[in-house]
């Protein structure tokens, strides 16, 4: 799909895709006369079946398509998607997992239809990354660091924790700003706040 089009009809035809024995159909997302909305709702009773239709895209949006498969008996899968009559790419599959309390992507912005407000997020996603940067080298935190094989958001969450900004560094720092009249810039945050 080209970038910034609207997708008219997604054909799927899923085969062994982690626990999907076979699965296959039309999104239509086009809109008409006849047909007022232009959304599409997936229902299952359990999320055995939402979990592996997000497991099977999320290999697509890593460019890991080779790697589906039905995990219980080890069979390969199979996932042809078309959007509009063309392959799917990974730039045109976003996945987000119910788990997740953040995300971060490069292509979020790719989310917003009107072009002005998606300047604005992605400039406001940039100076965020870069501040956090800035932070990371002087506060003695990482922005994020691994445990237990999983990646942990360790400096945003600290922050707004230990300064108890509500769920945002942004609005936190806003809210901050100004108030403090002291240069602390050469102790390390880690320093003060420690969890040990």
């Amino acid at each position: 799909m080209k970038k910034g089009g609207i997708m008219q009809k997604v054909k799927y035809n899923l085969t062994n895709c982690y626990g999907i024995h076979k699965m296959d159909g039309e999104f239509d997302f086009s809109s008409n006369e006849e047909k007022s909305t232009n959304a599409v709702a997936i229902y299952a009773k359990n999320g055995l079946m939402k979990t592996s239709f997000a497991k099977t895209f999320k290999k697509i949006q890593d460019k890991k398509q080779k790697e589906i498969r039905d995990e219980i008996f080890d069979i390969p899968g199979e996932a042809t998607i078309t959007i509009d009559g063309k392959d799917i790419s990974e730039e045109d599959v976003f996945v987000i997992k119910s788990f997740e309390a953040s995300y971060q992507s490069t292509n979020l912005a790719d989310l917003l239809v009107d072009e002005s407000i998606k300047e604005k997020i992605v400039e406001v996603l940039k100076l965020k990354s870069d501040l956090l940067k800035d932070l990371e080298k002087a506060s003695g935190l990482k922005i994020k660091r691994i445990q237990q094989g999983k990646n942990i958001r360790e400096l945003e969450s600290e922050i707004i924790e230990d300064f108890s900004m509500d769920g945002s560094i942004l609005l936190g720092l806003e809210l901050i700003q100004g108030r403090i009249g002291i240069d602390f810039s050469e102790i390390k945050y880690s320093d003060i706040f420690d969890n040990t």
